[in-house]
């Protein structure tokens, strides 16, 4: 892979993790999944610590990204901290109140067995 597609790619997810962290603080939620941010975590120690790249290009820019997984980690610990442990809890409560058209109840027909909505 040339060194411009590199530096390219490496900007592109720049920007996306600045974008992740800038959206859930302002919908106070998480931007990325946390089972994707832990993996991304083991990729990028690995490949910048454990089995450096021999490209400096490519080093600075996994330890760019792993930085950035790091400033996410403490991003999502100061939103658990400030907004409790669920980071959902707004969505869900429009989601309550919001006013639906379907049925708060449904069963198969003939069953006589009901799950309320």
């Amino acid at each position: 892979m040339s060194t411009a597609m590199i530096l390219i790619s490496g900007l592109a997810w720049t920007i996306t993790y600045l974008a992740l962290i800038y959206r859930g603080f302002r919908d106070r939620t998480f931007g990325m999944p946390l089972v994707a941010l832990a993996l991304n975590l083991a990729w990028e120690f690995v490949f910048t610590f454990v089995h450096p790249p021999d490209e400096t290009h490519i080093l600075i820019v996994n330890g760019v990204w792993l930085l950035f997984d790091l400033i996410y980690c403490a991003a999502i610990h100061h939103q658990l901290r400030r907004d409790g442990h669920n980071p959902y809890r707004r969505i869900q409560a429009r989601a309550d109140t919001a006013p639906t058209s379907r049925p708060r109840s449904a069963g198969s027909a003939g069953s006589g067995v009901f799950f309320s909505g």
